[in-house]
């Protein structure tokens, strides 16, 4: 299964003081996706905050900034981005990785508060037919329901599509995990 190079995450959510910890009393939570903790193993690929305004990256990234249309006008971006279409070159481990947990690794401390069954769901903004992709995993683990998560419509027009719609697609991303303690949990996100 393809997995595709990159996300524009968009939750919005008011940021509190120091580094964000997420507390889930009645198992729902939003997360922005720029209030991660960590990031790791990002020496081929890594995640960066674009903003409104931000005139881009030197790094590669073939397409416009998108944070006007964001919610909260600012993204995560995982760069460089080389396979937006299915006309780039594949290359994996560099543009493209199947395994979860090795490249491009977030991490976001959430507070489970009791264990049970947990939906994970991704809003996103896809500007390609190859830029759709993450796994998802929790403490440490990458459970197969959280592997390969495409999440946006293949993009046809070149301009890519707004989330509003395509909710019935991002419905359809919700993946399960099971929360076995209700202690601290190290969520980890992996996006492609």
């Amino acid at each position: 299964m393809i997995v595709i190079p990159k996300i524009i995450a968009v939750f919005r959510k008011r940021r509190e003081y120091g580094r964000p910890r997420f507390l889930v009393p009645w198992r729902r939570i939003i997360v922005l996706a720029e209030d991660y903790a960590a990031q790791a193993l990002s020496s081929t690929r890594a995640w960066y905050r674009i903003s409104k305004g931000d005139s881009g990256l030197n790094i590669m990234d073939r397409d416009r900034n998108h944070a006007a249309t964001a919610n909260g006008e600012s993204y995560l971006e995982v760069l460089p981005n080389t396979r937006a279409t299915h006309a780039d070159k594949f290359t994996a481990g560099i543009n493209f990785m199947n395994e979860p947990g090795k490249m491009a690794v977030l991490s976001y401390n959430i507070h489970f508060q009791t264990a049970g069954d947990y939906l994970v769901w991704v809003r996103a903004f896809s500007t390609g037919a190859e830029d759709n992709g993450l796994h998802v995993g929790i403490n440490g683990t990458w459970p197969e329901s959280g592997q390969r998560i495409q999440l946006c419509r293949a993009n046809t027009n070149g301009r890519g599509h707004p989330l509003n719609k395509y909710r019935k697609t991002i419905a359809d991303t919700r993946r399960r995990f099971e929360s076995a303690f209700p202690t601290l949990a190290f969520t980890q996100s992996r996006f492609l």
